[in-house]
């Protein structure tokens, strides 16, 4: 998915500004580390569900 992710970016062009390639690296990083925390926090979310069901 990253790597889907990551080729979009590098092919994106902003209407007015052109490319960014500078910024392509940096926002790729950013968007693995928010897709990485929001799967840990579905993953504490399930948890705690399985817990409170079994308490």
């Amino acid at each position: 998915m990253a790597a889907r992710i990551g080729e979009k970016i590098n092919t994106y062009r902003l209407p007015s500004a052109g490319y960014f390639p500078d910024y392509n690296e940096k926002l790729i990083f950013l968007l693995k580390q928010v897709c990485t925390a929001r799967v840990r926090t579905q993953d504490v979310v399930r948890v705690t569900k399985v817990f409170y069901e079994l308490t």
